[in-house]
């Protein structure tokens, strides 16, 4: 999801809590095979998706939909109440719909419902701080998304909406 950035092995170790012996050893398998780019600049490793690969726009598709901002943006949310309908749009939006582009540098999620901003704003950061993005959420009311009076709601309508569930159980 970070398609571009590069990234030590001492900072997959502290995002992820992977020992970096491991990291160290799947990085190794992963370059051998011709999914990761590997640079050094000093004493420094730094890995980064192999964007040439032949599998990179599957696999990217692939983590985006199993692990992406839909995903966990969805876990987050179904725990705030009174959300009725919650939808990612935007530039994610249309990357999940398919269209080819750079990962955009945010996430702006649509909130449906009368559930309290400032939990949903609290969902939001967890899930940022998960995602390593910004999320920006907009919460309306199931009334002013059904009556598209204004040019925002009109907008968002028209573009890609991708709905948010939640994979727990």
């Amino acid at each position: 999801m970070h398609a571009g950035s590069a990234f030590s092995i001492a900072e997959l170790e502290r995002r992820t809590g992977i020992p970096q012996q491991t990291i160290s050893r799947e990085v190794d398998r992963l370059s051998k095979a011709g999914l990761l780019a590997v640079r050094s600049v000093g004493r420094t490793k730094l890995v980064e998706a192999n964007a040439d690969s032949r599998y990179f726009t599957e696999l990217r598709a692939l983590l985006l939909k199993a692990a992406g901002p839909a995903v966990v943006l969805g876990d987050r949310l179904a725990q705030v109440s009174g959300i009725t309908k919650a939808y990612v749009f935007g530039s994610w939006a249309r990357r999940y719909e398919g269209e080819v582009g750079p990962p955009p540098a945010d996430v702006d999620v649509l909130i449906v419902g009368d559930a309290d901003p400032d939990a949903v704003e609290a969902a939001c950061v967890e899930a940022g701080a998960e995602l390593g993005l910004e999320v920006n959420p907009v919460v309306l009311s199931e009334e002013e998304w059904r009556r598209s009076r204004s040019g925002f709601v009109r907008q968002v309508r028209k573009g890609p909406l991708v709905q948010l569930s939640s994979t727990k159980p």
